[in-house]
């Protein structure tokens, strides 16, 4: 009912609209179209083409509408428009809006604009806003246009904020357009930073970028720092990047780590290598003297390879000689297309050998199974080499007693 009583408010604006503008002509001719979804496209689309000269006609028209998401919508493609042509002006109509998701939406449209127009005027502008919660979302989007063009100009902005949301908003943003653009520098900068998802994020960002650019120069940083669990972080993040054009040689470095290390760093590298040669990849992590590596590397080899070419992925796995590595490479071949494939994992599930993981293996992929196509799963399950009591308790639980 509201809404009805809302569409009828709308028709009759449109009725009644003026024909002294061509916006409120084309908003009466809008807002008598049926379906929503055409009042508001052809909202948009009055918005996107307004002349400068019509914008507060626009903004006028759109504070009278009943209805409050033609209001919105109308609103927010002319500010939109705004921007584009005098991003300063948008600016001052949008600061004196109150404080709301409105307002924020925004803010959002307009400050990239308002800062790439004239960025020493917005930041003055913004700086000086009365605290608040669109105060700081403007202060982090000048910070974040001001980091790429100039990282030290922004640094130097940001700390001269006062010392609050704001600030850490402003220096958030700058940071993680810093260690992209200069690692090196960057990391110095965020070497002094309080422990936290913060800092590991940074690292993690620094330790990637520069392994890119120069991997011995950012092993040699890696190793400097003082925090084993950073070493831990930055180096697994190094190989992983390295491995992206080289993944023989960060596995060779990775095999190198203290133990500590090795384990992440490793399964980081067979994960970025199975997107480029996931047999070589699968093979690295199999070479590998460690069950966890083993298993969680093949998991992600066998989550990329078999989505990819899953016949492929099963004849690798087949090739393989019987040996406790080659029942790595079965159970996590199983685990990655069980949800998908079920027939096909199925089928290599009978081929593990300890009888219970073999058991809670198969019972999971032939039940997906016959839950798609019934009578083959069945047909191939009565045929299958399993104990005759599992048998007998699958087949009493799916009608067969």
């Amino acid at each position: 009912m509201v809404l009805l009583a809302l569409g009828v408010c709308n028709r009759g604006f449109a009725e009644n609209a003026a024909s002294t503008g061509r916006v409120k002509s084309q908003v009466a001719s809008a807002l008598v179209e049926k379906k929503v979804g055409d009042r508001l496209r052809k909202l948009v689309e009055l918005g996107s083409g307004l002349a400068l000269s019509e914008i507060t006609e626009a903004l006028e028209v759109a504070q009278r509408l009943d209805e409050l998401r033609a209001r919105a919508v109308l609103r927010e493609s002319a500010v939109k428009r705004w921007s584009q042509l005098a991003p300063a002006a948008a600016w001052a109509y949008v600061a004196t809006l109150p404080e709301g998701r409105g307002k924020l939406d925004l803010v959002r449209i307009v400050a990239p604009a308002f800062a790439k127009n004239d960025l020493v005027h917005a930041a003055a502008v913004v700086t000086a806003m009365a605290g608040s919660r669109s105060r700081i979302e403007a202060v982090g989007i000048i910070a974040e246009v001001w980091a790429r063009s100039d990282v030290v100009a922004s640094l130097q902005w940001a700390r001269g904020l006062s010392a609050g949301p704001a600030q850490e908003t402003a220096l958030y943003n700058i940071r993680f357009i810093w260690v992209h653009s200069d690692p090196a520098a960057a990391s110095e900068d965020v070497r002094h930073l309080p422990p936290g998802d913060t800092k590991n994020a940074l690292m993690m960002n620094i330790a990637g970028e520069w392994a890119a650019r120069d991997p011995q120069q950012a092993i040699t940083w890696a190793r400097a720092l003082p925090d084993a669990a950073e070493q831990e972080l930055a180096f697994s993040n190094i190989v992983e990047s390295w491995a992206d054009a080289s993944p023989r040689q960060a596995g060779e470095f990775a095999m190198q780590l203290p133990a500590q290390f090795r384990q992440r760093a490793l399964i980081a590298v067979v994960a970025r290598w199975a997107t480029q040669d996931p047999s070589a990849a699968a093979a690295c992590a199999l070479q590998v003297p460690d069950a966890v590596v083993q298993g969680r590397g093949l998991a992600e080899v066998f989550s990329v390879w078999a989505s990819v070419d899953p016949d492929a992925a099963r004849n690798w796995v087949n090739a393989l000689e019987p040996a406790p590595r080659r029942e790595a490479a079965v159970q996590a071949y199983v685990e990655a297309v069980a949800e998908w494939a079920p027939e096909a994992a199925a089928r290599m599930a009978v081929e593990i050998s300890d009888p219970a993981v073999r058991w809670q293996r198969v019972e999971r992929c032939v039940t997906s199974w016959y839950e798609l196509d019934a009578a083959p799963a069945r047909r191939w399950f009565e045929a299958a080499d399993l104990s005759v009591e599992n048998k007998r308790q699958w087949l009493s639980a799916h009608g067969n007693n």
